[in-house]
């Protein structure tokens, strides 16, 4: 559902169509009346009805998808989609911050229960990136300044524990529970580019234009 927006979006960029933009808000208008929940509840896994999974089918919060709508619907205001998408994009940018973020080292961690708790085990490398990318957008776009202390900590922990300076790349992941506690891995069929990219992307837009 997520991809599909962002692909409507980036097939409005190409085309210019007015079409395209009308399925965009239609799917934007789904997500946003429909599925964000309460203060900024986005169930990740659903039945053939729309119904949200529950917990002992598997169903969770992937906790960096908050960020990363938080971020979509609030560039798409700026290509020009109404602004009424900015109120859920908030909510789900605070109840990420409520119950993703790390305060004592930087980062979020992946996961969150249906009782509004994160799960803390290890830090994904992707969540990282979707965090860093809506942190400094909305700080930057939207006037946000408190957030540029959790910016600044969350950059500081994902250069210190994810990146690997010596020969480029993301580690999976960072778990400071177990004994080793970076992951060793940088590949795998869904460490591609697109997070990274897209963080490195919007840093570079926002430093052209201000």
């Amino acid at each position: 559902m997520m991809h599909l927006f962002e692909a409507l979006m980036a097939l409005h960029d190409a085309t210019g169509s007015q079409e395209v933009l009308r399925d965009a808000q239609a799917h934007a208008d789904n997500i946003a009346n429909r599925l964000v929940q309460g203060e900024g509840r986005v169930p990740e896994l659903y039945d053939t009805e729309w119904h949200a999974a529950r917990p002992e089918q598997g169903g969770y919060f992937a906790l960096g998808h908050r960020f990363e709508w938080a971020f979509l619907f609030s560039h798409a205001i700026e290509k020009g989609l109404p602004a009424r998408y900015l109120g859920a994009a908030e909510r789900l940018l605070n109840y990420g911050m409520k119950v993703a973020y790390d305060q004592q080292e930087g980062g979020i961690f992946s996961r969150g229960d249906y009782e509004g708790c994160a799960v803390r085990g290890p830090k994904g490398w992707w969540e990282q990136c979707e965090f860093l990318r809506a942190l400094m957008h909305w700080a930057a776009v939207r006037g946000r300044a408190d957030l540029w202390p959790a910016f600044d900590k969350s950059l500081t922990f994902s250069k210190k524990n994810l990146t690997d300076a010596e020969y480029g790349g993301w580690f999976s992941s960072y778990d400071a529970q177990q004994a080793t506690r970076r992951s060793s891995s940088k590949g795998g069929i869904w460490q591609v580019g697109y997070h990274v990219c897209g963080m490195y992307l919007e840093a570079l837009r926002i430093s052209q234009e201000r």
